[in-house]
């Protein structure tokens, strides 16, 4: 299973857009939940609150961000469905 980082940013979005204290956010963005999705690779965990949004990187699971059950991010739906395409981004610094 991949390590789990959660941002302060995904805190602050838990805290905003589902409330509770920091110390509610933090368990929230760390559950069980969460973590069997890391592990399953899954760019999306749904909690009875929230879709919680994780991206994978350097052999890490990170929590991103956290978005209401009543919007779904462009990156969630599918591009055979009218989602954005996928494109892969090269960043690090090439000196250029």
């Amino acid at each position: 299973m991949p390590p789990l980082v959660i941002t302060p940013r995904a805190i602050e979005r838990f805290m905003e857009r589902v409330g509770g204290t920091q110390a509610q956010a933090e368990a929230a963005l760390a559950s069980p939940a969460v973590q069997i999705a890391a592990r399953f690779g899954a760019r999306c965990a749904r909690t009875a609150k929230a879709r919680i949004l994780l991206r994978f990187c350097d052999g890490l699971a990170v929590v991103i961000t956290v978005v209401p059950l009543d919007y779904t991010p462009a990156q969630l739906i599918p591009f055979s469905h009218g989602g954005v395409p996928w494109l892969r981004r090269n960043f690090t610094n090439t000196g250029q």
